[in-house]
């Protein structure tokens, strides 16, 4: 996931010279560093069971996330999801 992210990252600098190209660099550089920094010393220490925290750590690790997700509120738009007709599903027995 992380390689597709800077791989749009890298397209985006093809884009002609500007303020809002600028912007857009910025804005998805530096969730991108926050998003592999979560990976690199956090995810995969605890997810493969190399390290435990403490109190204080996991509340900076939180506090760090939050700033992430608030970050990214600044700029992205939810996209809403059609909803799907499960009346017609093979699941159903219909």
């Amino acid at each position: 996931m992380i390689d597709n992210i800077e791989s749009k990252i890298s397209d985006l600098r093809s884009l002609p010279k500007g303020q809002a190209k600028d912007d857009l660099l910025t804005f998805y550089s530096e969730g991108a560093v926050q998003f592999r920094y979560f990976k690199d010393a956090w995810r995969n220490h605890v997810a493969h069971l190399r390290e435990e925290y403490d109190r204080d750590q996991a509340r900076s690790i939180l506090t760090h996330t939050c700033d992430f997700m608030e970050h990214l509120a600044k700029n992205l738009r939810e996209i809403p999801i059609p909803k799907l007709d499960v009346s017609q599903s093979p699941a159903t027995g219909s």
